[in-house]
């Protein structure tokens, strides 16, 4: 496989992080984990609405899928947001597969009940007509999570769903709701067990919550971008997911970091030397003067966003993810995302090279 024409992580990141005084992360990440982050089956990923968190489930389903692993690649009841970069049909309620390794669907809570029933009283018909029912419909709609808790359901049904011997599915991408609604979502089977934990539904709900805060099976990763409030939520986030223990925690991404082109102290000569122009300096000179300033202020922006980031790094490796300057992403961008992450993480099984 090419190498993104980019530099790699490791040409760019010590800049970063000398701005930031951060430690330098390349071939660096630890990871004091059971499993190796990468290498377990189920990966929710959640973050602040407009931080990039679809894109970051695309390239990691894209990354397991090439690396020859069966990858189901999860929407929850959205506006899909997966075909475009994925290059697939669009993804509806009906899992499909895409590619040799690629699994899509976009999650339905009623169909992910009718599915539910089904397996129970083994006749579709009948369970379509129970979940069509005005009165059942209304009751699904006043039983509080009911939605979150179908749509729950069905994740770890395919994440435990067998072929012969083995998992149907080697890896599961979630594409979670936004920032605290994501922890109430995974958390929802936790919520239904604690109100009742006798039956046929406490027994599935602990199976489901058991598989789920799995440090071997599950992760949760948290994706940012480099902007006050994104970084303030995002902090806020995974110090609610420490609290609560809802899925083991991941990785910590920064998407959309800017490769540094300037030092601290270019950014003083530039300020100062824009300060001096005289007024009869030709403007293209100006401009270009005015260009390079607002860059190297933007990368000092960027760099102390990244010191903010500094305490949550301890409990959450951080892996870096560069800009890319397109309308839209496509396989091949999602390829080359795909190799800045494992460039940044000491091993993963089944990496494409």
């Amino acid at each position: 496989m090419p190498r993104p024409k980019a530099a790699p992580p490791h040409s760019w990141t010590i800049r970063i992080d000398f701005h930031a005084t951060l430690p330098q992360t390349q071939g660096n990440v630890r990871e004091n984990v059971m499993t190796p982050l990468l290498n377990r089956q189920i990966h929710l990923v959640t973050g602040k609405g407009g931080v990039g968190k679809s894109l970051v489930s695309c390239v990691l389903a894209h990354l397991f899928e090439q690396g020859g692993h069966k990858t189901l690649l999860v929407q929850l009841h959205a506006k899909d947001a997966h075909s475009q970069p994925m290059e697939t049909r669009p993804i509806t309620a009906d899992l499909h597969q895409a590619r040799d390794n690629l699994w899509v669907v976009n999650i339905d809570p009623a169909k992910a009940l009718t599915e539910y029933i089904t397996l129970k009283i083994r006749s579709e018909k009948i369970s379509e007509a129970l979940v069509n029912r005005p009165t059942i419909k209304q009751f699904l709609k006043f039983v509080p999570s009911m939605a979150e808790l179908n749509m729950l359901g069905k994740i770890w049904y395919h994440a435990e769903e067998t072929q012969g011997r083995r998992r149907r599915f080697d890896r599961v991408v979630v594409d979670c709701p936004p920032t605290g609604h994501a922890l109430k979502f995974v958390d929802v089977a936790r919520t239904v067990f604690s109100v009742a934990p006798g039956g046929m539904m406490g027994d599935e709900t602990r199976r489901i919550m058991h598989t789920l805060q799995d440090p071997s099976r599950s992760c949760l990763h948290v994706v940012t971008g480099l902007e006050e409030l994104m970084i303030k939520e995002t902090v806020e986030l995974i110090a609610q997911a420490e609290k609560s223990a809802t899925a083991p925690l991941g990785y910590l991404i920064c998407n959309g970091v800017q490769e540094p082109m300037f030092g601290p102290e270019d950014l003083q000569h530039l300020a100062q030397t824009h300060e001096d122009l005289h007024h009869d300096v030709p403007s293209p000179l100006k401009n270009a003067l005015q260009i390079a300033l607002n860059r190297a202020q933007a990368e000092s922006r960027q760099g102390m966003y990244l010191n903010k980031l500094k305490g949550v790094r301890s409990n959450m490796p951080m892996l870096m993810l560069p800009l890319i300057e397109k309308a839209e992403l496509r396989s091949p961008d999602l390829r080359e995302l795909g190799q800045w992450l494992v460039q940044q993480v000491p091993s993963v099984k089944g990496a494409p090279s």
